[in-house]
């Protein structure tokens, strides 16, 4: 699973350059095509290796900026994301599949929080 998710990691980034995208755009499609899969994981084992790719897409996106209007809500969205990431990873190596899901709904309402602050499609 590891190496999957450092190829979705590396397939991303390259696609992202190729297509000449910004990295924040990029790193926003890979942490939404990860959290669907996570949605959709089976088991635990899936929904750990699409959390390792959300993860490392999230930190790509904190490393970006924005219109200087809208810094303060990106960067306190995706603080609010970090806090529920480092949830779900321990409800995720806990075994915890209930809380896990519960989790990923409080990361959609925090997304269409953002999202409609920011004025995101």
């Amino acid at each position: 699973m590891k190496t999957r998710s450092l190829g979705a990691v590396l397939v991303v980034a390259f696609a992202v350059a190729a297509c000449g995208e910004s990295e924040l755009h990029g790193a926003m499609e890979g942490m939404g095509e990860s959290y669907k899969s996570m949605k959709e994981a089976p088991a635990l084992v899936d929904m750990k290796a699409e959390l390792d790719v959300f993860k490392a897409e999230l930190e790509i996106a904190r490393q970006q900026a924005v219109k200087p209007e809208h810094q303060a809500a990106f960067d306190e969205g995706l603080e609010k994301v970090g806090q529920l990431t480092a949830q779900l990873t321990l409800a995720v190596d806990s075994g915890d599949i209930n809380a896990a899901r519960a989790l990923l709904e409080e990361l959609r309402d925090v997304r269409k929080q953002y999202h409609e602050k920011l004025g995101v499609k």
